[in-house]
């Protein structure tokens, strides 16, 4: 199935330029939404290896908007966070999780939370890897 996805940057809080989407027709409010969100993280309600993360621990850096092209007319929400301090994936010295992606209902919820995990430089074993 095929999806569309907008993005909005929390920094200028500026719509992409998309086919058949304008400013003046936008049904979500940037802010209204990251509201809800941070109330949800209040809440403890985003989770990151089954810890509670609070607001301080995470810097809210986009909003997504998923159209499934064959579905609902309404999108999927997600935000994007940076955690402010990297967290080690256990018992996988070689990764670490650098954001997390929230995953929200229509009324602001909560639903899913995703790790974004990259692996540690310089700790790659795999081909051209020079191990000691």
């Amino acid at each position: 199935m095929l999806s569309v996805i907008f993005t909005l940057s929390l920094g200028s809080l500026a719509i992409a330029n998309a086919p058949g989407y304008s400013q003046d027709s936008a049904h979500y409010q940037p802010n209204d939404i990251l509201n809800k969100f941070l109330v949800s993280v209040d809440r403890g309600e985003l989770f990151c290896l089954e810890e509670a993360v609070n607001r301080g621990m995470i810097e809210p850096q986009h909003i997504e908007f998923v159209y499934q092209i064959n579905g609902s007319l309404s999108p999927t929400i997600k935000i994007y966070s940076r955690l402010i301090q990297a967290r080690e994936v256990p018992n996988q010295n070689k990764f670490i999780i650098t954001g997390l992606s929230a995953l929200l209902s229509a009324d602001g919820s909560i639903l899913q939370s995703i790790a974004h995990v990259k692996s540690v430089p310089n700790t790659f074993s795999g081909i051209g890897a020079v191990s000691e």
